[in-house]
């Protein structure tokens, strides 16, 4: 039970990585990189620097365990009190951190004590960690595979490209819920539209579907004059707009609702709130009510 401490910050960290960081999986700066073994490039890197993180706080807390236990240590064996096998830590956790660490033990730090002296504090010659020699040797070999994977073989983008990935998709994203939108207009939600575009689209569908009736030119055949300043079902682009999409019931204004798209729709209302006072010649006589 005396590892417990470990085993939790083990779950934890399997815990963290299993949810965290997969939960990011479909994320669209990974979905440009480059999969090896099931993670993306950045995932892996995440992955390596969340141990390191995990390593570097498991040797802080060992540290100032031990520096705790020797200094308890050396006070039992001060006032002659024995030191229990369970003071001395020994275990397999711990024969695996000497390993790692390979630090000397207290009572052997003669071996490794230098001549320096400063206000009674002796300082040590102890090696370098072997996990932080390891760790050295592992960023310079990442180093190596970084400029391998994205400035030789540019397997992966660099930070310009990526961006420009990611802009890419912002765009296309924007697009897509514009469109979205466009269809969800309905005669509550429309509005004129004045943009070039959408007022050429609507001309089109104009002169396709409505110039039988009211004449390309909108000056009115069949259907009423759409020049003038005289309607008989309104004027403003939510009212022509409800009268494209429901039609006008024992006329021949037929429904467009399942033949023409809303945003359709909302272009062709546009198309002809334009045609006022375009005065086309011999127009139909006016019909309805002065807006």
């Amino acid at each position: 039970m005396k590892n417990t401490k470990y085993k939790y910050l083990l779950v934890a960290a399997l815990y963290f990585l299993g949810g965290g960081n997969w939960a990011h999986a479909q994320d669209a700066t990974t979905k440009a990189a480059a999969k090896a073994g099931g993670f993306s490039f950045q995932e892996l890197l995440f992955i390596i620097v969340f141990l390191v993180i995990i390593a570097a706080f498991l040797t802080v807390w060992k540290v100032v365990s031990s520096m705790l236990k020797s200094q308890q240590m050396q006070i039992m064996k001060e006032q002659g009190t024995p030191v229990t096998e369970d003071m001395q830590d020994v275990g397999g956790f711990s024969h695996f951190w000497k390993k790692l660490t390979d630090a000397v033990p207290v009572e052997r730090e003669e071996d490794v004590m230098l001549d320096h002296d400063y206000d009674g504090i002796r300082e040590l010659d102890n090696k370098l960690p072997p996990w932080w020699v390891a760790l050295f040797y592992i960023t310079i070999a990442w180093a190596v595979i970084y400029i391998g994977y994205y400035h030789v073989l540019k397997l992966g983008p660099l930070q310009a490209e990526e961006f420009e990935i990611k802009m890419k998709e912002a765009e296309d994203q924007v697009s897509a819920h514009l469109a979205t939108l466009g269809a969800q207009v309905d005669e509550n939600t429309a509005e004129k539209k004045t943009d070039e575009a959408s007022l050429s689209e609507g001309k089109k569908l104009f002169e396709l579907k409505c110039a039988a009736c009211h004449r390309a030119d909108g000056g009115g055949l069949v259907g009423p004059n759409l020049t003038d300043k005289y309607w008989l079902h309104g004027g403003d682009v939510k009212s022509i707009f409800k009268t494209i999409k429901y039609g006008v019931p024992s006329t021949a204004m037929a429904p467009w609702a399942n033949q023409l798209a809303p945003d359709e729709m909302e272009n062709v209302a546009s198309y002809v709130l334009s045609l006022q006072g375009t005065n086309p010649p011999d127009p139909k006589a006016p019909e309805g009510k002065e807006e």
